[in-house]
């Protein structure tokens, strides 16, 4: 299990560094984070992406595994004396977020929460998300099996995705599209791989529960971490590129090269985020 450093909530990141590959360092938080799109649900006047986010500093544990969260999962974990204040897992940290709402209202359909940019949510009395409603998509229906996991989100256009489980797991085994099928594997709560036709990835994590490398038949990515005090030290990828990160109190120094080009040195003042968050680091 990994070592809890860093506070988990609200995350506010300062700066945002992005090595080829799509493998994204927050260098505030000292993570890697990757996002995959695995359906879209929309027409021509707009569409929803389900996408799926590693984040090696979310301890979060949602339908794909350990360290994973997804648009799709969002709930009411807070009360106040009123009514519960839902939250949402943001889909790029995989950290706990308020969703900014401008108005929360209890009535007998459920939670209805107006977003300030004029989104819709609707949310059951246990608090799970069953409807969006946006001016950029088609409104959104999710549906949920009777061990309450998500099983269908249907768009009011007739798109649809599905979630199929294995027997008693939380985890979701099948993702079915009018597209395509992705199937997913696990071992324990972590997820090794999935496979959609012929094009798979593989996944191996370290023994702190932390992504390690990205593999598929025409590239891969690695990681390295500090163990103890679960931080990203170093990426690299196919391509033959690397980055190495050093953190001190109030920066971030990253130091990146590639074939045939010159090493190039980036430094981030993450200062504010220290102060606010009370992050530790080694000198």
């Amino acid at each position: 299990m990994k070592h809890i450093i860093f506070s988990l909530s609200a995350l506010v990141l300062t700066s945002t560094f992005t090595p080829p590959a799509s493998g994204d360092v927050q260098v505030a938080e000292a993570s890697f984070i990757k996002t995959w799109v695995d359906s879209t649900l929309g027409n021509s006047e707009g569409s929803f992406a389900m996408k799926r986010s590693y984040n090696s500093r979310s301890l979060y544990q949602g339908i794909f595994g350990f360290g994973w969260c997804s648009s799709l999962e969002s709930m009411v974990i807070k009360k106040t004396v009123q009514y519960p204040i839902p939250q949402t897992y943001f889909v790029q940290t995989c950290g706990l977020k308020d969703l900014n709402f401008s108005k929360v209202q209890r009535t007998k359909k459920g939670i209805r929460a107006l977003h300030k940019n004029g989104d819709h949510y609707l949310y059951t009395l246990t608090g799970q998300l069953i409807q969006i409603q946006s001016d950029s998509h088609p409104r959104l229906i999710l549906k949920y099996d009777l061990k309450n996991r998500l099983s269908e989100v249907r768009s009011e256009k007739s798109r649809w995705i599905q979630f199929l489980y294995a027997g008693e797991s939380a985890h979701v085994q099948t993702l079915i599209t009018p597209m395509n099928t992705l199937s997913f594997t696990y071992m324990g709560d972590l997820l090794l791989r999935w496979q959609s036709g012929e094009q798979k990835i593989k996944l191996r994590y370290d023994d702190f529960d932390n992504l390690i490398e990205i593999r598929s038949s025409q590239d891969f990515e690695k990681m390295t971490y500090n163990d103890h005090l679960d931080q990203l030290i170093s990426y690299e990828n196919s391509e033959g590129c690397r980055q190495q990160m050093h953190y001190a109190r109030a920066t971030t120094t990253i130091l990146e090269s590639c074939p045939g080009q010159n090493p190039e040195k980036k430094n981030f003042d993450i200062s504010e985020f220290n102060e606010r968050m009370g992050v530790l680091h080694e000198n």
